[in-house]
């Protein structure tokens, strides 16, 4: 028998932020860093998510940005270096949404 372990395909953590939803507004991340070209999402809450140029991103509960489920894998989205995401939810529920930018 064989000691062979197959590698999963992977990209490496460069940085970390967890945002932290209140329960009211939009909440943005920092712009993402020179070598970020993917990010990983997982969130405490559902909620809207909005990936974009600019320092002023802001999410709303609507068809423009991305409807994030919990107890779910993590959702893994193609960005830019400079870019930015912002969650927010309709929900009064207050809680952590990671967003882990790989490399």
């Amino acid at each position: 028998m064989s000691n062979y372990i197959g590698k999963v395909l992977s990209s490496r953590p460069v940085i970390y932020q967890n945002l932290s939803y209140a329960g009211s507004a939009s909440v943005p991340s920092t712009n993402f860093s020179k070598e970020t070209f993917q990010i990983r999402v997982v969130s405490d809450i559902a909620g809207y998510l909005v990936i974009g140029d600019g320092t002023a991103v802001s999410a709303t509960a609507q068809s423009s940005s991305m409807k994030i489920q919990t107890n779910v894998p993590a959702e893994y989205f193609t960005v830019s270096p400079g870019q930015m995401a912002a969650f927010n939810s309709t929900s009064t529920s207050t809680g952590m949404i990671s967003i882990t930018e790989m490399a």
